[in-house]
């Protein structure tokens, strides 16, 4: 790769829109206001709090619980079971009715306690990371909670910190950072300093540059504060995610495909079997009990049960390795 070359200080017009990697130190401070030998003041630090928000990530609304419990309820397969549990209580055959609703109810029950207990130890585990920053400010070292972070502090790092915003480096000696979280790069990074001329570098190439969620795996250095909570690399990634609904799982695809596949077939055949059976001589009524009958028969109730009590032991497998499955579909994609 070749050495960074640094520019040359140019006035703040001709400065203003350029990415902050092109810019050097005295430019980036200049742009954000900042000393870059003391940093901001306290006040000044405050009044940037409440203009622009905490240095956190916005958490994606969640819905009621009575709501994710009915979300449980909403896959192909657990409709095509619930349709027949109202014919065959509409035919009077209670037991079936019973049988068929304790399966779906217990499968749902089964879902919902999972993503339940996941969510519950996610938010444990969050509360339990309460990470601090090193920066100056008025020109005296302070540790100061994360997320009292402003664009325009000063940053100090050092091998083993997470860091907690966006930044462009003033100084970074034998830096290197771990951007697997971020790029997927399974080497960490080697930084530096100085300004880079190529304006449109993809993240994985901003040498000068440290960014949200990243660990500093040796060295130390420096940094003014860029950008915090969603306006960092990290927030933006959190903010497609949150506006976005995952696909589903194979799995999900699968089941999804063969509830499709098993309700079209089962009403062809019912519908077959009354039509030859009227043709035959044999009253619709009595056709009609014997078509939906044979579509009951066929429905395999406990396959949904079973699909979830095989991903519930998975997803007990994972944790006792220290990893919290979410949702329960998520068990099979790992698996691939």
């Amino acid at each position: 790769m070749p050495a960074p070359v640094a520019t040359k200080t140019r006035p703040a017009s001709a400065s203003a829109d350029l990415p902050w990697w092109a810019m050097d130190a005295q430019e980036v401070a200049a742009r954000l206001g900042t000393d870059p030998d003391r940093g901001l003041s306290s006040e000044e630090a405050a009044r940037r709090l409440a203009a622009v928000g905490p240095n956190q990530l916005q958490a994606a609304k969640t819905r009621p619980r009575w709501l994710l419990f009915l979300a449980q309820f909403t896959n192909t397969m657990i409709m095509v079971l619930l349709a027949a549990a109202v014919v065959t209580a509409i035919l009077g055959d209670l037991k079936d009715t019973v049988v068929i609703v304790a399966v779906v109810v217990l499968n749902a029950i089964i879902s919902f306690v999972q993503e339940q207990r996941a969510e519950q130890a996610i938010t444990a585990l969050q509360r339990m990371s309460t990470p601090q920053a090193h920066i100056t400010r008025a020109g005296q070292p302070q540790t100061v909670p994360a997320t009292e972070l402003v664009p325009g502090d000063l940053l100090h790092l050092d091998a083993g910190d997470v860091l907690p915003a966006d930044g462009r480096l003033l100084a970074a000696p034998n830096l290197r950072v771990n951007e697997a979280a971020l790029t997927g790069g399974s080497v960490p990074v080697d930084k530096h300093p100085a300004a880079l001329t190529d304006q449109q570098l993809v993240r994985a190439d901003q040498h000068n540059m440290v960014f949200k969620g990243t660990a500093v795996s040796y060295g130390r250095g420096r940094a003014i504060i860029t950008a915090t909570g969603m306006g960092t690399a990290l927030g933006q990634i959190a903010g497609l995610l949150t506006t976005r609904r995952p696909p589903p799982t194979p799995l999900q695809r699968r089941l999804a495909t063969l509830g499709r596949v098993l309700a079209l077939a089962l009403v062809a055949i019912s519908a077959v079997v009354f039509v030859v059976g009227v043709a035959a001589g044999e009253s619709a009524s009595r056709m009609l009990l014997a078509a939906v009958s044979l579509a009951v028969a066929a429905i395999p109730e406990s396959l949904p049960a079973v699909v979830t009590l095989s991903l519930a032991l998975g997803a007990h497998r994972m944790a006792r390795q220290q990893a919290v499955i979410r949702k329960l579909p998520a068990v099979e994609t790992w698996g691939r």
